[in-house]
């Protein structure tokens, strides 16, 4: 049996002071490279002080190898395999704005 990880590590930016606040500073996991599209990676979580506040997560650069659920903050691999011969370690930032 062969296989890899991909390790994705996400740094998450403060937008303000009175911006929405991420559960964790910094996410990580790995996945098996040439994972399946759509497959569930990982979920960002933030939380905002204000009341009745609709929170959107996004890639502010984009990614061809990953894509986030607005809503969710939910990860999924997208239909670009990942290949850990050219790409051992994926940093994407993800950001999160109150409505």
């Amino acid at each position: 049996v062969r296989n890899g990880t991909s390790l994705v590590i996400i740094t998450i930016m403060d937008r303000n002071d009175n911006a929405p606040q991420f559960i964790n500073d910094t996410y990580s996991t790995s996945v098996v490279e040439h994972s399946p599209p759509g497959m569930f990676v990982l979920q960002v979580s933030a939380q905002d002080p204000d009341t009745n506040e609709t929170l959107t997560y996004y890639f502010p650069n984009g990614d061809t190898y990953f894509y986030i659920n607005n809503a969710t903050g939910e990860i999924f691999t997208t239909n670009t395999s990942i290949d850990r011969e050219v790409i051992t370690n994926h940093v994407i930032m993800v950001r999160v704005n109150d409505s």
